[in-house]
């Protein structure tokens, strides 16, 4: 489900949206609003996150790049629109993800894209 999350930010997201999507707490909805000229995504969406998800995303003209991990995972997974797959971008604490283990690892994702 995770990974399916993902794959869709990375297809169909917004950079006005910033880089944090989902802060760990309860399931809730992020809403996504399609950005100017200047953003790969051109039309608004909403994404529903479950319970102890991290989600962060960011773009610019030409790409999207987007990671996630679970507050009690042990992998960062991350994608881009460069293509490819979702895939392990990074290990996370010992004790689950943090919000600083799946940051790091989308502007990353980002720049190899672009």
């Amino acid at each position: 489900m995770k990974k399916l999350l993902i794959v869709g930010l990375c297809f169909a997201s917004s950079a006005s949206f910033g880089a944090q999507l989902c802060d760990n707490g309860a399931a809730q909805q992020a809403n996504l609003t399609a950005g100017g000229a200047t953003d790969f995504i051109k039309n608004s969406f909403a994404i529903k996150c479950s319970s102890n998800v991290r989600l962060h995303a960011l773009q610019n003209n030409v790409a999207i790049a987007a990671s996630g991990g679970s507050s009690k995972g042990k992998n960062v997974f991350g994608g881009s629109s460069a293509g490819g797959t979702v895939s392990s971008v990074g290990a996370c604490d010992a004790t689950g993800c943090s919000d600083a283990n799946v940051s790091s690892k989308t502007q990353g994702l980002l720049d190899a894209a672009t």
